[in-house]
């Protein structure tokens, strides 16, 4: 009989914080990235979180911005960054969460972040698998392009949606871990939504539709 299928963000739900920031300071510190480049990673932030940017334009933006660059370069920068801060900033109780949830199931990984750190931190959590956003590559370089959706707001719920049907499983009887408002599509799509230390206005949402809030960092209201 198939199992129920537990999703679990990456970005400000298993980590602490965000791995696309975490990454850039990383390799600003290194010299890989320059001032100018921490400057436009800032106010491209700023601008998102105000609502005044369409996230996949500024995907596109930034992949624009490293086309030509090499995968093995990519996957080097991100190993040495998880090796020396990345791994810190696993939260304990995603941890927990995670083996309690393998024991009913299958734990999957759904994210708006690339494969790079996605596949990264899944395998090392032992996840049964990984729905991320997927870069696409020629010869080995990054392209400029997605090499499928973008795997964020309403297409959350579509991969898991696929997902759950390849497995035969009812998405009513998975769980979903998210702290974002773009994640209420998915929290809606199944039986048992959580709410990680969610923001402002998904913490209302949550109120409102009887979700699941819970507090995974010591930096929570």
């Amino acid at each position: 009989m198939p199992r129920p299928v537990s999703f679990f963000d990456l970005d400000d739900t298993i980590l602490e914080g965000s791995s696309g920031r975490m990454f850039f300071q990383w390799c600003y510190d290194k010299k890989v990235y320059n001032l100018a480049d921490m400057l436009i990673a800032g106010a491209s932030g700023l601008i998102y979180k105000m609502g005044l940017i369409d996230p996949l334009n500024l995907v596109n933006y930034w992949l624009q911005r490293h086309t030509g660059w090499s995968q093995e370069k990519f996957v080097e920068l991100t190993n040495d960054w998880f090796e020396v801060s990345g791994k810190k900033a696993i939260r304990p109780k995603a941890i927990d969460e995670i083996e309690k949830r393998k024991q009913e199931g299958e734990v999957v990984m759904l994210s708006a972040s690339t494969q790079f750190v996605c596949d990264l931190i899944g395998n090392h959590l032992g996840m049964h698998s990984v729905l991320c956003t997927r870069v696409a590559l020629i010869e080995n370089k990054l392209n400029g392009k997605l090499d499928g959706p973008f795997v964020y707001a309403e297409q959350k719920e579509i991969a898991a949606r696929a997902y759950c049907e390849k497995a035969g499983v009812d998405l009513q009887e998975c769980s979903y871990y998210g702290d974002a408002l773009a994640d209420r599509f998915i929290l809606a799509a199944v039986g048992n939504a959580h709410c990680v230390n969610p923001e402002s206005a998904l913490y209302a949402l949550a109120q409102k539709e009887g979700w699941a809030i819970q507090n995974w960092s010591h930096n929570f209201r």
